[in-house]
């Protein structure tokens, strides 16, 4: 399905399809949003809108013979992890949390997506073109995350 964010998003990360061979093969809305899914030899990228949050997510995945794994939804620290935020990777290179990108309006909503666009294109090259080293470190970042989250609830 064909849906006005789709086109923008497509606008936007053009480059996906251009420099780094992704085709978009979904674009969905569901209760929670809507998302565009491009893939390519090695990786998919998901770019979804939640309403409820007003943010962009990226999910960058890494492809096992060419599918998509299964998201893992209960992280034990013996999880393989495949997927993983973009805010997760501008953690790392920034050496801080992203401040929080909460959009009220239709232009913040176009700051937020040219914003990712230029990010995911500078940050995020590696991990387009299947060269997936930093998951080691982002799996280490996660796998915290969850745990310290276990204790506290």
């Amino acid at each position: 399905m064909k849906t006005k964010f789709a086109d923008r998003i497509r606008k936007s990360f053009l480059y996906l399809e251009t420099k780094y061979n992704f085709e978009l093969i979904k674009s969905q809305k569901d209760p929670f949003g809507e998302y565009v899914l491009y893939k390519n030899s090695t990786t998919a990228v998901q770019i979804r809108y939640e309403w409820r949050e007003k943010k962009l997510f990226i999910l960058l995945i890494r492809l096992i013979n060419d599918q998509i794994p299964e998201y893992p939804h209960f992280i034990k620290l013996d999880t393989k992890l495949n997927h993983f935020y973009f805010d997760d990777v501008m953690t790392l290179v920034l050496n801080r949390p992203l401040k929080k990108n909460e959009m009220d309006s239709e232009m913040d909503f176009e700051k937020s997506i040219k914003f990712y666009s230029k990010a995911l294109e500078e940050y995020g090259r590696d991990i387009l073109m299947g060269d997936f080293k930093v998951f080691s470190e982002l799996e280490k970042l996660v796998k915290k995350r969850a745990a310290d989250y276990e204790e506290h609830y």
